[in-house]
């Protein structure tokens, strides 16, 4: 009926995988769990001891291949029709499992939804946290106004003929917007998204500095598939940041130049703040977007 599938780079997942083998045990359902290690540099060994479980599989590759193309890979292996995408750096704070089994079968895509936990809050870790628990925890409630827009694969459970159908654009070789992709392509297909409150944590919170800089990544990945013609509509219709760039394109040119004067000055706030201000990230944002959209052209 169900297999979970793990994407696993440089992070320890033993406590996430045998909550998950547990409480499917306990369901008494038929599962599997799929591991793949995208050549990791750190906690291989430790995650390859899973295998040991019944029912698990692991997988490490010799050559890293990304983001979409390990998810893919992932549920081309799948052996049942249902696939449940789960982060590696998620933890169980429910009784996870058991709230999906009345959703099968379905035809419908199940986003569970993230939470953060206060105890993973470190001054380090700051930023991450804050725009965490401020942007990216939502209640069911609020996420179904606009599903498409709220999507995320972070926790995600999808019949495996849709998901095949379309899969994740392994274009995207950068870090960022493979999930916004996704979401696009559901809602052009017209497959309907059904978010629900069952949340996972998410633990693997990154210090202020790697942040930033996975922050920067991720515009870059916005930049370039802004640029491409099948999809500016729909990113600048699901993402803010692209939003209010193309609102204050008279104010692109002044932006990047006070951004570009500044910079050092925001992101020496951002990176040492203990509360840093989510309307400061913001600029910090859009001023990188119009900088690298300017020396772009």
């Amino acid at each position: 009926m169900l297999s979970i599938l793990i994407p696993i780079y440089n992070y320890d997942c033993r406590s996430l995988v045998k909550d998950l083998h547990k409480q499917c045990t306990i369901s008494d359902i038929p599962f599997e769990i799929r591991l793949i290690d995208d050549c990791s540099d750190h906690f291989q060994k430790e995650n390859q001891s899973l295998s040991t479980l019944q029912f698990v599989h692991f997988t490490a590759l010799s050559a890293n291949i990304g983001r979409s193309a390990i998810r893919n890979q992932l549920a081309q292996e799948a052996k049942y029709e249902y696939l449940l995408f789960i982060d590696c750096d998620a933890g169980i704070c429910n009784n996870y499992i058991a709230k999906y089994l009345p959703f099968l079968p379905s035809d419908k895509i199940i986003c569970g939804g993230l939470l953060y936990d206060i105890k993973d809050y470190t001054p380090e870790k700051s930023l991450r946290f804050q725009y965490g628990h401020k942007r990216e925890e939502k209640s069911a409630q609020t996420r179904n106004k606009t599903p498409y827009q709220a999507f995320t694969s972070f926790n995600m459970l999808i019949p495996k003929k849709i998901f095949l159908a379309i899969k994740f654009d392994e274009s995207i070789t950068k870090y960022g917007h493979e999930d916004t992709l996704l979401g696009i392509m559901l809602e052009k297909e017209k497959k309907e998204i059904l978010h629900i409150n069952n949340p996972l944590y998410h633990k693997g919170i990154e210090n202020n500095i790697i942040f930033l800089q996975k922050t920067q990544q991720s515009i870059i990945s916005l930049k370039e598939l802004y640029e491409r013609a099948e999809y500016p509509s729909q990113l600048s219709n699901k993402i803010k940041i692209l939003s209010f760039y193309k609102k204050t394109k008279p104010l692109h040119i002044p932006i990047s130049f006070l951004f570009t004067s500044i910079r050092p000055l925001i992101e020496k706030y951002l990176i040492t703040n203990k509360k840093p201000s989510l309307i400061v990230f913001d600029f910090y944002k859009l001023g990188y977007l119009c900088t690298s959209m300017q020396n772009s052209k």
